[in-house]
């Protein structure tokens, strides 16, 4: 008896020990946020490390990665973009399956109409029980939906002329069969609810304003959100010309379409700013995360706003020599967000990913320099994954300028002595 509990002590030092050694370093502790999700939290900074990163040839197609996704196989969906963008203009964008590993597993290719101040709004895509749902703009009053097996086999394809709009902006694919579409005609804006069994199900007007561009559409928890820049005291925004001082805004609808808030991100009116290039998501709690350029056109410099369900600014924070591809709430209610750093568009020093808390206060940073042969890595795209590690979407590259060489990259981070 003795015996046993002098084992029994010598096992509670050991564990105590331990513990004492993980709390110095890293502490890991389990918390149950909604329903029966539970996620792993860190209490203090921990490491994380590049697993794979891959560099994908697409045959019929010449872009970077815009967006990437993880699937109930925990392998990973990414859709890749011309890097070169003009107003309006015809190119193809490809779709992607790897498996955990990175490796291909199917890829397809389609033709779209893009526009550079929508860019990530032409294409949505959503994984559903039997596969995806993908949706793109293919012409200015044209929208194409398609139903894409897990293997990637193409089931089925619709294609919606809405020729009584004047053109067609963005659109989300918010269910399996649901798509939002948002677009103008005449003074207002028209969102588009679509159901594949019963066509158009709900349409919605609300007023647009002469210098505004809208650049994106969202489906909310208290009703959908719509976003986009607006021309300030130079020529609207058209064809020929996108002015240089653009301020976004996020108008806010209930589920009957009636306007609950609409809220700018600027506060400082008096200085010239181009916040083009804009990321809007909702957050767990019904507000609202954006991220715009900021400041004059040529500096790479971004802003980070958060709103309140009531579309109240929250917290705002600026970042010199950065500039934000995405930024995304993780499960533990902070933020995580990728883009590039550098100087100017010319003088990069790579790949950079921040995580900040729900106060929008830094928890760590990571950058990924550019190597020897001088290639530029810049983050377009960034998810939280099941492993409690991080996807990246972008582009490798020998410059930013049109005769620089670029390709369609990921890569995938994992905690320090993860395999």
């Amino acid at each position: 008896m003795v015996k046993t509990k002098t084992l029994w002590g010598m096992a509670l030092f050991i564990m105590i020990l331990i513990l004492l050694q993980c709390k110095s370093s890293t502490t890991l502790s389990v918390k149950s946020y909604e329903g029966n999700l539970s996620v792993v939290s860190c209490d203090l900074p921990i490491d994380y490390v590049k697993t794979w990163d891959r560099v994908y040839t697409i045959e019929g197609f010449q872009g970077v990665a815009t967006f990437v996704m993880e699937t109930s196989d925990r392998g990973y969906i990414a859709i890749g973009a011309p890097r070169e963008m003009e107003f309006d203009f015809y190119d193809t964008i490809t779709v992607l399956k790897t498996d955990f590993s990175g490796d291909v597993e199917w890829s397809l290719v389609y033709t779209a109409y893009l526009n550079v101040l929508a860019n990530r709004s032409c294409f949505s895509l959503k994984e559903t029980p039997d596969g995806y749902k993908m949706a793109f703009i293919t012409g200015p009053t044209k929208v194409t939906v398609k139903t894409i097996s897990q293997c990637g086999i193409e089931t089925d394809s619709t294609t919606l002329q809405l020729s009584w709009m004047e053109r067609v902006h963005a659109l989300s694919v918010t269910g399996d069969e649901e798509i939002l579409i948002a677009g103008k005609t005449g003074t207002d804006y028209v969102i588009v609810h679509y159901h594949e069994a019963q066509g158009i199900i709900n349409t919605i007007y609300n007023d647009a304003y002469e210098k505004e561009w809208l650049c994106g559409i969202g489906k909310g928890r208290n009703g959908l959100y719509y976003y986009g820049v607006e021309s300030v005291d130079g020529p609207p925004i058209s064809f020929d010309v996108i002015p240089t001082n653009l301020a976004a805004w996020i108008v806010y609808l209930d589920p009957d379409g009636t306007e609950m808030w609409r809220t700018y991100t600027r506060t400082d009116w008096s200085e010239e700013s181009f916040e083009g290039s804009m990321t809007v998501n909702e957050t767990n709690a019904g507000g609202i995360i954006v991220s715009t350029r900021y400041g004059p056109y040529e500096q790479v410099c971004s802003q980070v706003t958060k709103l309140s369900p009531q579309g109240s600014i929250r917290s705002q924070k600026i970042f010199h020599d950065v500039c934000i591809g995405n930024i995304k709430q993780t499960k533990d209610y902070g933020y995580i967000f990728t883009g590039f750093k550098g100087d100017d568009v010319y003088n990069i020093d790579g790949l950079y990913i921040i995580k900040m808390d729900a106060f929008l206060n830094d928890i760590w940073s990571k950058l990924f320099e550019t190597d020897d042969t001088y290639t530029i890595k810049a983050g377009y795209d960034i998810i939280e994954t099941s492993d409690c590690g991080y996807a990246v979407a972008g582009e490798k590259s020998t410059g930013f300028s049109i005769n620089d060489e670029f390709e369609f990259w990921l890569m995938k981070l994992g905690m320090c002595g993860q395999l």
